[in-house]
């Protein structure tokens, strides 16, 4: 059985755009934001999450680097966590 290897300069693209996407999203992590929630696609197997939490002001606790989906952990007030994307959430100045 053969085993295909991805090309030198793929690799490097990929870990490029990894080491770009971990310094974009660790940004976030002990900002204050308001969850805004994702955008209903309609079908039931793709419902938000956390649609009670829609305005509900949060805190960036960690982030999980591993994980290509929602890969922010926020805590609310009830200190209650989940996770979420970025887009989820509108930051709060100051």
């Amino acid at each position: 059985m053969s085993v295909t290897v991805p090309r030198h300069d793929v690799v490097m693209t990929h870990k490029a755009e990894a080491a770009r996407r971990l310094v974009r999203l660790s940004r976030w992590v002990g900002t204050g934001a308001v969850f805004v929630g994702e955008q209903a696609s309609g079908s039931p197997a793709t419902a938000p999450l956390y649609p009670e939490r829609i305005g509900c002001g949060c805190r960036v606790v960690s982030l999980n680097e591993t994980e290509e989906r929602c890969p922010l952990v926020v805590e609310w007030g009830s200190r209650q966590r989940g996770i979420c994307e970025p887009e989820w959430l509108m930051e709060v100045a100051g």
